[in-house]
């Protein structure tokens, strides 16, 4: 897996719930749900492509409580920041809904610093730490694990940036990583070992 997300080290703690290969929407459920979990928030005055991305996020919810593991029972899970600062109109707190619907120990501990593109490809992790801050003050006590929560594991540079941000604070927490999805590059979706 690591071979596909180069920002993984070989000690990273993730998981994936489905794979992800870009496929039509008409031909994979997949797709289909990351589509609506991602809908854009300038369509949040629309009844049905709202309708859709909150019936997305109630699935990814009840999707990630089933799955939590045991070992993480004590753990804090921290959503990945979008890509807008809270004041920006785009600003989606898909993660956050999600994490609170789910009933599990979410706190957004980490913050957009500036505005950036989503999907931009090719950003290091300690560029995107450095548009980060960490917020603690929701946290009561040191946790015992941090487990990052994101939509989709693409080259892994969020995870690896939130991993640094953490660790300014938090030197000695272990960090894992729980993604809905993991993207699939078109000769893994033909042969998965590839």
């Amino acid at each position: 897996m690591r071979l596909h997300h180069h920002h993984l080290c070989s000690d990273d703690d993730c998981y994936y719930l489905w794979e992800w290969d870009a496929a039509p929407y008409a031909t994979s459920a997949v797709t289909d749900f990351i589509g609506n979990f991602q809908k854009d928030m300038k369509f949040r005055n629309a009844h049905w492509p709202w309708h859709f991305k909150k019936q997305a996020i109630l699935h990814a919810a009840r999707a990630i409580r089933q799955v939590a593991l045991p070992q993480w029972e004590n753990c804090v899970y921290v959503p990945v920041p979008p890509s807008k600062i809270k004041d920006d109109p785009g600003h989606d707190p898909r993660l956050v809904v999600t994490l609170a619907q789910s009933g599990l120990n979410g706190h957004e501990l980490v913050v957009q610093l500036s505005n950036t593109e989503s999907r931009v490809k090719n950003i290091p992790p300690h560029v995107r730490a450095n548009n980060w801050k960490l917020e603690i003050g929701s946290l009561t006590s040191v946790p015992e694990r941090f487990v990052v929560f994101d939509d989709l594991l693409t080259g892994a540079s969020h995870f690896a940036g939130m991993k640094i941000v953490l660790a300014r604070k938090f030197p000695d927490v272990p960090v894992s990583g729980l993604f809905l999805a993991r993207r699939l590059l078109q000769n893994q979706a033909a042969d998965p070992s590839a």
